[in-house]
């Protein structure tokens, strides 16, 4: 066998027949691009990592929620530490740190404060990730002691912009909230573990504190597994329990995990588990379309093939010249996929990072070894998968019977069964791929239809963490920052009105279960939950909201008078009905966290009157919602103070160009009350909300519309062959007397079977994933199953009928002595 010949002979089939060629090499391009494209981000995410030894683990250790636990933290106390520390076996080395996120700056700088990601870290944390400083030192034990001065290493992006670069940073005092730390190191660039910390500092007291605040990562010794792991851990963390039972008190044990999938958000989750599936199915409706390819080519081949295995030829010979073809069409596809990777990666991954701020820093989506290494493997499989069986059925034993007969034609036997199984995945996996994309889109389309009651690009928003760190040691200080800084914002012309929220108009709803006084006792084995959200007078006036019953909180509701809470009309729908809900009593369990003078912590607020009944400002009720799910409760801030607020700000005109007053007006009254979130407007806020879904949206989306181009051109193009195939058949029966409807029925009904079986089997794949793909996008069992199937469905049978429809209408144009003359 000389392979130089067999190449020349299949580039000359190529030549030969240059638009199924061209096509074929496009099509299983389109499936190769986006496997690569999605393994090329799940590579750079999934399996990334940002390395401490070559070929050991790093692993991520927390706590397991128990089911009856309430208000649960999977850290690690002080205590636990030290235990572990001095028992664990299973781990070469392991480290604890604490996150916190203060407010960064120097005394007399020019630089914005800002908030910044801090470690709190011991003395063996660089030495855990075998990291140096570029100047400076590493923390040492001594740093850990009370009484000694506080040190800090900071990144090199902080270098850069608090220190510009200049050496003499070391020694000098940078401000973390109020405390100052001197900076000792300097890290190289681009080093941020253990996620995007910018400053680290020395954690005293590292095993005495019993707050649940410390992570634990460590790495595997070789000889362990993870299961392994687990048990140790669980045995340390038993005996514990019995020396202090409360210790494992709404914790059923502790779960091990690779440490780079800790950082996964549940939305990233479900954007990689449907990139990867699209991708898969679209890669096998290529390869259907290429094996169909292959078939109608080797039939118009299939009399060559058999003399030539008649006077000699060995069928391994025939099968590898039949192979190559196959692999010539994967090298083509795998430069047109390379191509789409190119032009592709770049936008997606700058819409992921847009997306998703919180991603690591060495996640990356770039071709590097192991992306060739999966290409070669997927040319490789594309070739077997689509050249093989028609390679095989090139020279099976009933190729002899076409010698016998010359006038027989070859659909039976090159087009059968096999090209049947063809058409029914393609049409399967069309019909996945439809119902994925129009189910996404009907979501996206629920979350964002919100129809509010007011303009919410004309309120102007940004959070704040309002607690001792920033300077509020009393309740009466954050009481006298809310007036003064609403009375300076209100004093500049063009603002409307100004006010303080826990939530920003029903975006972020803090929902908490609730107790009515009469209710409550006629029922107490109900739980009901809502809304609640703490605000100031000026709330109200924000979002243009009316009393309709009763009146709206005021600001001499204090805590020296009886406490009070409004409610919207959502609420009174869902528990009093027609019955007025004025003069009734309520509590709401931990609607943030009350501070006082003796730094108190109270789960339940007092007993609050309802005095007033509000407008509903939310969006309209979403398929599958009642009214108790969009039911609130208005707390006043001056009975009930919180921590974390939103500063919002109704303006004319373009309300961003109140930005900096409002940073000034609150940096005035508190210079370390920093932003935690740019300032933007509530109907920014609200599409950030849902920026997963819609990128999830998206990309099925985008998925599904190549899936179903693919399978058109596959079906249209199998179907169109076969059809001609039959062209003497045609003759024969018009010779007989039938007539143009009857053939084309008969061809419908050969047909129509496949499409049916594609059908039934897409609908199930679907169906099994659906509720995969809401969870994801929402969470909220909307009723999209019926439009997405029936939409979805429709469209695939529109494209198979008119990948049957077209070619049966060109055959039964030719006359029937030109049929009955096909060869």
């Amino acid at each position: 066998m000389n392979i130089f010949r067999d190449i020349k002979f299949v580039a000359r089939l190529f030549i030969k027949y240059p638009g199924s060629s061209l096509l074929g090499i496009v099509v299983l391009g389109l499936g190769l691009g986006l496997s690569i494209t999605a393994f090329a981000l799940i590579n750079g995410i999934v399996w990334s990592s940002p390395g401490v030894k070559d070929g050991q683990r790093l692993l991520h250790m927390q706590w397991i929620r128990d089911q009856s636990s309430k208000n649960f933290k999977p850290f690690f106390r002080g205590i636990e530490v030290k235990a572990i520390q001095q028992q664990l076996q299973s781990f070469d080395a392991t480290v604890f740190y604490q996150i916190r996120t203060p407010a960064v700056h120097r005394q007399n700088s020019d630089v914005p404060i800002l908030r910044q990601e801090c470690a709190d870290v011991g003395p063996d944390f660089f030495e855990f990730w075998q990291v140096n400083p570029i100047i400076g030192r590493l923390l040492v034990e001594a740093d850990m002691r009370y009484g000694t001065e506080r040190v800090a290493i900071i990144s090199y992006e902080l270098w850069q912009t608090h220190f510009t670069g200049l050496p003499n940073a070391i020694g000098k005092l940078l401000q973390l909230n109020s405390q100052p730390y001197k900076v000792v190191g300097v890290m190289p660039e681009h080093f941020h573990l253990p996620s995007k910390t910018q400053v680290w500092t020395a954690k005293r007291a590292w095993a005495g504190e019993k707050r649940r605040v410390y992570h634990m990562i460590g790495v595997l010794k070789f000889d362990q597994t993870v299961a392994q792991a687990e048990d140790e851990l669980n045995q340390i963390v038993g005996r514990l329990v019995r020396e202090d039972p409360k210790t494992l008190q709404g914790r059923s044990g502790i779960r091990v995990e690779p440490f780079n999938t800790n950082q996964f958000s549940s939305g990233l989750k479900t954007i990689l588990l449907f990139f990867s599936a699209t991708a898969l199915l679209v890669f096998i409706v290529a390869c259907a379309n290429i094996s169909s390819l292959l078939m109608i080519r080797i039939s118009n081949r299939q009399q060559e093939l058999v003399v030539r295995k008649t006077l000699g030829a060995g069928r391994m010979h025939i099968v590898m010249q039949v192979m190559l073809e196959g692999l010539l069409f994967a090298l083509g596809g795998l430069v047109v996929g390379f191509q789409l990777y190119a032009l592709a990666s770049g936008p997606i991954w700058t819409w992921l990072q847009n997306n998703f701020s919180s991603m690591p820093y060495w996640w990356h989506m770039r071709a590097d070894g192991t992306v060739y290494l999966f290409a070669t493997v997927v040319v490789l499989l594309s070739t077997i998968i689509s050249s093989l069986i028609p390679a095989l059925r090139a020279v099976s034993k009933q190729a002899d019977r076409i010698l016998k007969d010359e006038s027989h034609m070859g659909s039976g036997l090159f087009v059968g069964r096999i090209a049947k199984a063809l058409v029914a995945i393609q049409i399967m996996c069309a019909t996945v791929l439809s119902v994925m994309a129009l189910t996404a889109l009907f979501v996206t389309d629920y979350l964002s239809d919100w129809d509010l009651s007011y303009q919410a690009t004309q309120i102007l928003t940004s959070r704040y963490r309002l607690g001792y760190a920033a300077g509020f040691k009393t309740d009466a200080e954050l009481f006298q920052f809310y007036d003064k800084v609403v009375d300076v914002l209100q004093a500049s012309p063009g603002i409307d009105s100004v006010g303080f929220a826990s939530s920003e108009g029903g975006v972020a709803r803090s929902v908490r279960r609730f107790e009515i006084e009469e209710k409550q006792t006629r029922s107490p084995l109900q739980e009901r939950y809502a809304s609640a959200n703490i605000v100031t007078k000026g709330y109200f006036s924000v979002f243009d909201m009316q009393a309709l019953q009763g009146r709206l909180l005021l600001a001499t509701d204090t805590m020296a008078v009886e406490k009070v809470a409004n409610v919207n009309q959502h609420f009174v729908d869902a528990y009093f009905g027609d019955e007025s809900p004025l003069g009734q009593r309520v509590r709401v369990h931990r609607p943030g966290l009350l501070y006082g003078i003796t730094n108190d912590i109270s789960p339940l607020t007092e007993w609050m009157t309802i005095v007033g009944v509000v407008s509903n400002i939310q969006r309209s009720l979403l398929p599958g919602e009642s009214t108790a799910d969009l039911a609130e409760i208005y707390i006043p801030a001056m009975q009930r103070p919180e921590r974390e607020l939103a500063l919002l700000l109704k303006a004319d005109g373009d309300v961003m160009r109140w930005a900096e007053p409002m940073r000034r007006a609150v940096s005035q009254q508190v210079q370390l009350a920093v932003p935690i979130r740019p300032f933007e407007t509530v109907s920014q806020v609200l599409e950030n909300g849902i920026k997963q879904q819609t990128t999830l949206t998206l990309i099925v989306m985008v998925f599904g519309g190549l899936a179903l181009f693919i399978a058109t051109v596959g079906l249209y193009g199998l179907i169109s062959f076969t059809t001609i195939l039959r062209r003497r058949e045609f003759g024969i029966r018009f010779a007989l007397g039938a007539d143009n409807l009857k053939i084309f029925v008969l061809v419908f009904e050969r047909t129509a079977w496949l499409s049916g079986v594609g059908l039934v089997s897409g609908m199930g794949v679907a169906a099994s994933i659906n509720n995969t793909l809401k969870h994801g996008l929402g969470g909220v069992d909307f009723p999209v199953e019926v439009p997405s199937y029936f939409i979805g469905i429709s469209l695939v049978v529109i494209i198979s009928l008119i990948a049957v429809i077209v070619p049966t209408i060109q055959a039964i144009r030719i006359p029937p002595i030109e049929a009955l003359r096909a060869d």
